[in-house]
């Protein structure tokens, strides 16, 4: 019965996720921030795909920790996503096509990210506020030197419907930087803090 109830939860999402990264609701910077269960900017330092306890694929990432924003995430924090992640797929389920979660974030070894991370399902898993929209990559300015950060929505919509001067200022910063609308890192967090502060 147990392995029926997983074979139908396959095909549900099987039958769902070729639209996901379409369907998700759009979420702006307050709504992701108060909606997240963690926030932590780290570094991927391990990532494996495979079939998990529950014999399902999932993609296992692990982060080094340089700052929590939100909830309790220690040095490391490791993170359980349903699906296969296109660079980390096992080479033996190549063909598993159904496998992999469109819009689902992918995280590069070596590279930094500001994540707000829902809270973990009964089964294990969890993934970003808004899927790509909660999960920012950083990468530093080659003019400026300067950490700015993109979600996987290129930013759009991060501050629609927020109404305040700070969200006029980020909109002016990512003004001139090598990725359109990314935005400094630091003060992206800064304004999460405030969002968090004034809650």
């Amino acid at each position: 019965m147990k392995k029926q109830v997983l074979i139908l939860f396959i095909l549900v999402v099987c039958a769902g996720t070729a639209f996901a990264g379409s369907m998700v609701r759009p979420i702006n910077l307050e709504q992701m921030t108060t909606g997240a269960r963690t926030i932590f900017y780290g570094k991927c330092v391990a990532a494996e795909a495979r079939m998990d306890e529950n014999g399902l694929p999932a993609t296992r990432y692990t982060f080094e920790i340089q700052r929590t924003l939100k909830g309790q995430a220690g040095s490391t924090f490791s993170i359980k996503q349903f699906g296969f992640a296109p660079t980390y797929r096992p080479a033996s389920d190549r063909s598993l096509s159904v496998a992999t979660v469109e819009g689902m974030p992918e995280y590069r070894l070596g590279e930094s990210y500001l994540i707000f991370l829902a809270a973990v399902s009964p089964m294990g898993y969890s993934s970003p506020q808004g899927l790509g929209q909660g999960a920012f990559r950083t990468f530093a300015d080659t003019s400026t030197k300067q950490v700015l950060a993109i979600n996987g929505q290129g930013n759009n919509n991060l501050f629609r419907g927020m109404e305040s001067k700070s969200v006029g200022r980020f909109r002016e910063s990512a003004t001139g930087s090598t990725e359109s609308h990314a935005l400094p890192l630091q003060d992206l967090m800064s304004l999460v803090q405030q969002i968090l502060s004034n809650r």
